[in-house]
């Protein structure tokens, strides 16, 4: 039996063509974040897929805000680590200085 739906990337591929005129009226170096949208969208299609929407716009949203939640939970644990390397960083320093205090220039 064939399918009755289109599927979610074919789905999101039609939004993506439909709004290829609002694409095309943005500044270029806008383009590529437009772009992304969309990529990010696919990246969670089949599992967004699973779920049936019969509203490809929310389901669309959704992967969109998912991908978006998952880049800034990167980010955060990126400037964590960051943090951390330059906590111990500064200790190091501390360290060095405490062991020679008559090197210092004053």
């Amino acid at each position: 039996m064939g399918r009755t739906r289109r599927t979610l990337r074919d789905q999101f591929d039609a939004i993506e063509r439909e709004w290829t005129p609002f694409r095309r009226s943005l500044r270029r170096h806008h383009q590529p974040a437009f772009d992304r949208l969309f990529d990010r969208a696919r990246s969670h299609a089949d599992a967004a897929g699973q779920q049936n929407a019969p509203d490809r716009w929310r389901a669309f949203v959704f992967c969109v805000l998912l991908a978006q939640e998952r880049a800034i939970a990167e980010r955060e644990e990126t400037i964590a680590q960051q943090r951390q390397a330059l906590d111990a960083l500064g200790e190091r320093v501390d360290a060095l200085e405490a062991e020679s205090p008559g090197d210092r220039p004053e």
